[in-house]
C-alpha cells in the first residue's frame, strides 16, 4: 500500500470517529434536554390524620368510626400545570408485625377533580367513614396498642399541560398515578360515656408519600 493510500485511510478513519463522536454527543444532549424538560410528578404529604368515634364490636366483627385526613399536593414544575381526574383514595389499617393478620381495608372515597398551575400547592381534605361495617379480626387489635399505623393510597389519572394549555403527557390506565402514604402512625386514646367506649387518635407526625 502506498503512502498516499495509507494517509487517505488514516484521515478517513479520523473523520468517521469525529462524525460518530458528534452524533453521540448530539444524542446525549437531546436526551439530557428531554429529561430536564420532562414534567415531574406531584409531591404528596399527609399533614394530619385524626380518628373519632371508633368502636369495634364482637362477635360480629362490626366497626364504626371516622377518619379525617388532610393532604398537601405540590406541583414542582415551573413549565407545566397538572390536572387530576377520577382520583380514588383508599384507607388501610396496617397491623403491627406481632399480629399475624393481613392489612385490613377500611374505606374508599373519590377525590373531586382539581387543577394545579405551575409551582402551586393544593390542600385536600378527605373524610373516610364506616358504620357497622363487617371487618376481619385484625381491627379487633386496634385498641390493644397505644399507637397504630395506617396506609392511604391514591390512584388516578393525571395530565400535564404546557404554558399554552397544550397536552404534554397523559397518565391513565396502567400508567395511572399511584401514590402510597405508608407508616401513618396514630396515637390512640380511649373514652367512656353512657353510650359505651370509643377510641380517638391523631397522627404523630406528617409523612411524605411515595409515587410508585
Amino acid at each position: 500500500m502506498s503512502t498516499g493510500t495509507s494517509n487517505c485511510v488514516f484521515y478517513s478513519s479520523i473523520v468517521i470517529l469525529l462524525l460518530t463522536s458528534i452524533a453521540l454527543t448530539g444524542y446525549l444532549i437531546r436526551d439530557t434536554v428531554l429529561v430536564i424538560n420532562s414534567p415531574r410528578f406531584p409531591e404528596f404529604r399527609v399533614d394530619s390524620l385524626s380518628i373519632s368515634n371508633l368502636s369495634y364490636t364482637y362477635p360480629n366483627f362490626s366497626v364504626s368510626g371516622n377518619w379525617n385526613a388532610r393532604f398537601s399536593v405540590q406541583n414542582p414544575n415551573k413549565k407545566f400545570s397538572i390536572s387530576y381526574d377520577l382520583v380514588q383514595s383508599t384507607l388501610v389499617y396496617e397491623p403491627k408485625s406481632s399480629h399475624v393478620y393481613e392489612p385490613e381495608f377500611i374505606s374508599e372515597i373519590g377525590i373531586p377533580d382539581f387543577n394545579q398551575s405551575m409551582r402551586k400547592e393544593t390542600f385536600i381534605d378527605a373524610a373516610f367513614a364506616v358504620s357497622d361495617a363487617y371487618r376481619s379480626m385484625s381491627l379487633g387489635y386496634i385498641n390493644v396498642d397505644s399507637t397504630v399505623s395506617f396506609v392511604v393510597k391514591f390512584l388516578g389519572r393525571i395530565k400535564f399541560k404546557d404554558g399554552r394549555g397544550r397536552l404534554v403527557k397523559d397518565y391513565w390506565g396502567r400508567e395511572a398515578l399511584k401514590v402510597h402514604c405508608e407508616g401513618l402512625v396514630v396515637s390512640l386514646a380511649s373514652s367512656h360515656s353512657a353510650s359505651g367506649a370509643s377510641i380517638s387518635g391523631k397522627l404523630v407526625e406528617p409523612r411524605d408519600c411515595k409515587i410508585l
